[in-house]
């Protein structure tokens, strides 16, 4: 991607994160914050990220620092292993998710092959009692 192909929006983004100085989670610019400033929509804040990550610029999500209050959203990191760090507790989140979701589809076969619940989504109250 070049810098022609970045949307305005993206560039719009990464403006405000500079304005700020949000170069760490200490100084992170909340989601609605940045979208307010930037003029975006508020879902679109990851999108843009990943667009200003494909122009090798980090911006990173920051769930808060311990101790502080605030200092939860985003902000551009110029460190390549706080970079890999932050992919790898994503890597650990997304398997965690993935295994919750492997777990919840084995439950709903499993009550589907009892026979607990109906088609429509309702739940038989005597169904085992009737087995």
């Amino acid at each position: 991607m070049t810098d022609a192909q970045v949307s305005g929006e993206a560039r719009r983004v990464l403006s405000v994160l500079r304005a700020r100085c949000a170069d760490g989670p200490a100084r992170a610019v909340p989601d609605r914050t940045l979208a307010v400033e930037a003029g975006v929509p508020r879902r679109d804040v990851i999108e843009l990220a990943r667009e200003l990550a494909a122009m090798d610029v980090a911006v990173l999500a920051s769930c808060g620092v311990r101790g502080q209050r605030g200092a939860k959203g985003r902000y551009i990191e110029r460190d390549p292993q706080r970079v890999a760090e932050y992919a790898e507790r994503l890597h650990r989140r997304a398997r965690c998710i993935h295994g919750r979701a492997a777990e919840y589809s084995d439950l709903a076969a499993r009550m589907k092959q009892r026979g607990m619940v109906e088609p429509d989504g309702q739940r038989r109250l005597f169904a085992e009692a009737m087995a």
